[in-house]
């Protein structure tokens, strides 16, 4: 725990801004080698430090699919959209499609 705070502390030293990015480079870092848990915390993270970092919204997003966590992608999808984060339309959208489906045929 002592060394996030201090890894905070160190990034939030640099700006706002490049923080965030810090934070979600290491995040997609992690999930990347399938450390989702720490994945998240990075971008919850890079979030906490600027709420409007569109990328961190979308990379959540994604692990919050990956643990079968569909609204709460879905809201990050739609979060990352609204902050300009123009990638994640296509996973927004592929996403509302299947939950719709899904929903439909109940």
């Amino acid at each position: 725990m002592e060394k996030r705070f201090f890894d905070f502390w160190i990034f939030s030293l640099k700006g706002y801004r490049s923080a965030a990015d810090e934070w979600n480079r290491k995040g997609k870092q992690l999930a990347e080698a399938g450390e989702l848990n720490e994945a998240l915390e990075c971008f919850n993270m890079a979030i906490a430090i600027e709420p409007c970092h569109g990328e961190s919204y979308y990379y959540r997003g994604k692990v919050h699919f990956a643990f079968a966590m569909y609204d709460e992608a879905l809201e990050d999808y739609r979060k990352a959209l609204k902050n300009g984060y123009e990638g994640a339309e296509k996973a927004y959208n592929e996403l509302l499609r299947l939950y719709r489906g899904a929903v439909i045929q109940k």
